[in-house]
């Protein structure tokens, strides 16, 4: 019965240094979660800046074939 008695205490002895430890370490300048939002929130610019270079290009690339397509239309010979 003693015996049990000195690892419980211990025990509690070992859980209450852990929580004294965790109450005086600093708390971290980024949390997991935070560091999650960042990430998303980087990989979202990401995509959407090169959607938006991609529709760019997708235009420019339709109104220089239409002003190809008006000119060459403008330069055939009527008759």
């Amino acid at each position: 019965m003693k015996v049990e008695d000195a690892s419980t205490r211990e025990e509690i002895r070992v859980v209450v240094s852990l929580q004294v430890w965790r109450r005086s370490r600093p708390a971290p300048l980024y949390t997991h979660r935070h560091l999650e939002s960042v990430y998303l929130y980087g990989v979202i610019t990401a995509i959407s800046f090169l959607l938006s270079s991609q529709v760019k290009s997708f235009f420019s690339e339709n109104e220089l074939e239409m002003r190809t397509r008006k000119e060459t239309t403008h330069s055939l010979p009527t008759g």
